[in-house]
C-alpha cells in the first residue's frame, strides 16, 4: 500500500474537536481556543499559558485561569519543573516524571508542556488544579496537550 492510499488516523472524538478548534482559529486566537481546550476538554480549573521572552530570562503571561496574582509572579522565572520544561522541551506529567527539582510554587502542578513554533520551544503551558472528579490525566488527554504543544 502506498503512502498516498493509506487511510487518514482515526482521531478519538475530543482531540477531533482540538484540532477542528486550533485550525479555525484565527488573529491571535489560538490563546482562547487553549483554554477552552484545557477547561472544557481536559478539565482543568487552573492553568497558565506562558510565553517565553527573547534571551530566556523570563515569561510573559498569555493567559492564567484560576491562578492568584502571586502564584502567576512567582511562575514568570523560569526555574523548577516548568523551566525544565521551556528549556528541554520535555512534557512534565504528575506521576509518569520525575519532580525532581520542583519550586514551592510548583506544588500542585499536573502536567507542564512546551509550546512550540517548529523545533523551537515559545512558550509552555502548565496545568494546576484539575476537576475534584478527574483523578489522573488519560492517554486521550496527553494526545490533547500534545495536539496543544
Amino acid at each position: 500500500m502506498s503512502d498516498d492510499s493509506k487511510p487518514a488516523p482515526v482521531l478519538r472524538p475530543r482531540v477531533a474537536a482540538a484540532l477542528q478548534r486550533l485550525r479555525e482559529s484565527r488573529d491571535g486566537g489560538a490563546a482562547g481556543v487553549i483554554g477552552e481546550i484545557v477547561s472544557q476538554l481536559l478539565g482543568c480549573e487552573e492553568h497558565a499559558l506562558l510565553a517565553l521572552e527573547e534571551g530566556g530570562g523570563r515569561f510573559q503571561p498569555v493567559r492564567a485561569v484560576g491562578l492568584t496574582p502571586q502564584r502567576l509572579e512567582a511562575l514568570l522565572v523560569p526555574h523548577g519543573i516548568i523551566g525544565q520544561v521551556a528549556w528541554h522541551g520535555v512534557p512534565y506529567v504528575l506521576g509518569r516524571t520525575s519532580s525532581i527539582g520542583a519550586m514551592e510554587h510548583e506544588v500542585g502542578l499536573t502536567a507542564c508542556v512546551a509550546i512550540r513554533s517548529g523545533r523551537q520551544v515559545r512558550g509552555v503551558l502548565a496545568l494546576f488544579r484539575m476537576l475534584p472528579q478527574k483523578r489522573a490525566l488519560t492517554d486521550e488527554d496527553l494526545e490533547l496537550l500534545d495536539v496543544i504543544s
